[in-house]
């Protein structure tokens, strides 16, 4: 099973453990503070789901700048130096997903929003290095397919 299928396999549960669980849907019984982290956790997960999102397509860039190494003028260590970066982009996102755990479940509320903090700003690098391999790969491959053409 491939880390991409497998990581796909591990959101699922998440996300369906955290929308079976009934203490994060009952907003009657919410405080200032819940709501916060609610809100917090609910920006964490649209990151998320906004990088995974791309994977299919950085992965896609991924098996182009191989196949360009046979092909192009371009130096093969720019190539393989922007094959490192989706890489690590990719792993960044598998090593985000593994580490993170629903802080929600603590009691003290500024702990809560405090480490939700902390992991909106971490899957917001995953996204920016996610996003910022996708322009880099697109563009080496556009500028390469404008060569070709001439």
């Amino acid at each position: 099973m491939t880390r991409f299928t497998f990581a796909l396999l591990l959101m699922t549960f998440v996300f369906q453990a955290c929308s079976n669980d009934p203490s994060h849907t009952n907003s009657q019984n919410a405080t200032p503070d819940t709501s916060q982290a609610d809100s917090l956790f609910k920006d964490v997960m649209n990151i998320h789901d906004e990088a995974m999102a791309k994977m299919g397509t950085l992965h896609q860039l991924k098996k182009e700048l191989e196949a360009m190494k046979s092909t192009s003028s371009v130096p093969h260590d720019s190539i393989d130096s922007l094959i490192m970066k989706i890489e690590r982009a990719d792993e960044g996102m598998f090593d985000w997903m593994g580490n993170f755990k629903d802080p929600r479940t603590a009691s003290d509320q500024k702990r809560i929003i405090d480490a939700l903090h902390l992991e909106l700003e971490k899957v917001q690098i995953v996204a920016n290095d996610i996003d910022a391999a996708i322009n880099e790969a697109t563009q080496l491959i556009e500028k390469e397919q404008l060569i070709e053409k001439e």
